[in-house]
């Protein structure tokens, strides 16, 4: 039943981020084209360490890149954590080059954040890519990858992605929320002809 919901409302979301799309082929992806792309993990921070997970999303009419963080407590206590943490991303291409944003509209709802508590020795994943942007059609050629607040659309070529999450301190916080910010590992991000 919970599942159905989240569907429906991604559904519904995609409807709204992609109005000429039909909603149920935008949500669920029809299959992934690759393996997921895992970095390292990073230096541990005050008992947390992350890393990155990239996977290519196949939505029928256009295609995405999902961002997930992967957060490790390797502290003796449990941590709280917020799935809506500041991101500040850069992308370049295999030269070194930083890559300038594409503009894509954005619409649609934005979640409430939510809290979750990471038990001592244990890890959570989550999704941290903007899902309310436009995307390029698969005719173009293009897929979408879009964090840390900036959305690009990548023609087939190589890629680093470097993303750098900060967790600030938030009113109404559990006591044991997490407050500091990660370097992660850079990922390369492959777009294939």
């Amino acid at each position: 039943m919970r599942l159905r919901a989240a569907l429906v409302g991604t559904m519904v979301l995609a409807a709204i981020a992609n109005p000429g799309a039909d909603a149920v082929t935008a949500a669920v992806p029809t299959k992934t084209n690759s393996e997921p792309v895992v970095s390292e993990w990073s230096a541990t921070e005050q008992g947390l360490s992350g890393r990155l997970r990239v996977e290519l999303e196949d939505l029928g009419v256009a295609m995405r890149h999902a961002v997930y963080l992967e957060l490790r407590n390797e502290s003796l206590e449990p941590i709280a954590v917020i799935d809506q943490p500041r991101i500040e991303g850069r992308l370049t291409d295999e030269s070194g080059k930083a890559l300038d944003p594409s503009e894509f509209p954005m619409s649609g709802p934005i979640p409430d954040p939510q809290w979750a508590v990471i038990p001592r020795g244990a890890a959570l994943r989550f999704r941290i890519d903007m899902r309310t942007v436009g995307l390029p059609e698969k005719k173009s050629g293009k897929v979408l990858l879009a964090a840390g607040g900036h959305s690009w659309a990548l023609p087939a070529g190589r890629y680093l992605l470097r993303l750098r999450v900060l967790f600030e301190r938030e009113t109404g916080a559990p006591q044991n929320q997490w407050v500091g910010a990660l370097t992660l590992p850079s990922v390369i991000v492959t777009v294939r002809p």
